[in-house]
């Protein structure tokens, strides 16, 4: 999809505004908007502070690297969102949709690279299965963060505590999506349903988490159990984990209270 995208009539244009650096609009931003917009999004993106990294490293196998597993994580999100920039933008460009219409892209301007492409109908079915499963495999994961608190901690069966998280967000998508339609209308604080709890997500719920969750690490949490974690109980060396204390306990409850007011608007 990207190598097509990238053929179309007018994708460099997209390419260019995709990828080259506008300094002057980012001074006319503000350069620390940029900065701060930018650890907002790979917040979001990398689900940090949202508990379900937590969740996966805690069913890692002992023989697998912390360390190792964050960098292929990273490098591999990283990757996949440029191929999707590189599908979307330079298609925005080539028929004329603007590229900052937000979260609707996906509904505009694929539809019309499909219908560029031999088969259009197949990868038109395929796409939007992949999108179901994708969608489905992340509710999965944020999800098995509320299920294994409330399976451990309030003792719910797991039937029970899956039962209650999907309820909750059948519910909640189901506004989401009626607010680009029928709800359109229905704000909260100034934003449709969708873009309020996307900015609550976004901008306040990930902020903090990660805040807290770097304070507990830093502050809290035994620094030998820390040790034993990340070196597999001795295995391997972490000479790394000095200056990894040092920016759990003051570089990063600094930086995310700095991105939390940011995002409150108040930074």
């Amino acid at each position: 999809l990207a190598v097509h995208s990238l053929t179309l009539d007018g994708a460099m244009e997209g390419v260019k505004f995709y990828l080259v650096p506008d300094f002057a609009a980012m001074v006319e931003i503000g350069i620390g908007n940029v900065i701060f917009g930018a650890l907002s999004q790979a917040f979001f993106t990398l689900s940090i502070g949202a508990g379900s990294m937590t969740i996966f490293g805690s069913y890692l196998g002992k023989d697998r690297s912390l360390l190792g597993e964050s960098l292929h994580i990273t490098i591999l999100d990283t990757f996949v969102a440029l191929m999707a920039g590189l599908i979307i933008i330079p298609a925005c460009f080539a028929f004329g949709v603007e590229p900052g219409a937000g979260p609707g892209l996906v509904f505009i301007t694929l539809p019309n690279v499909f219908q560029q492409i031999p088969g259009a109908y197949i990868w038109s079915v395929l796409f939007f299965v992949l999108i179901t499963v994708a969608a489905l495999t992340s509710t999965i994961s944020l999800c098995e963060v509320a299920i294994a608190f409330l399976h451990e901690e309030f003792h719910f069966t797991r039937r029970r505590a899956s039962q209650i998280l999907i309820f909750i967000c059948l519910v909640m998508s189901t506004l989401c999506s009626l607010s680009f339609g029928p709800l359109s209308d229905f704000y909260i604080l100034g934003f449709s349903i969708f873009n309020f709890c996307d900015f609550l997500a976004s901008n306040i719920l990930l902020p903090a988490g990660g805040m807290l969750i770097s304070i507990f690490v830093g502050w809290k949490l035994d620094r030998q159990f820390i040790k034993e974690e990340l070196s597999n109980h001795g295995v391997s060396r972490v000479w790394y984990f000095g200056i990894l204390m040092f920016c759990m306990r003051f570089v990063a409850p600094v930086a995310i209270f700095l991105i939390f007011l940011s995002g409150l608007g108040l930074f």
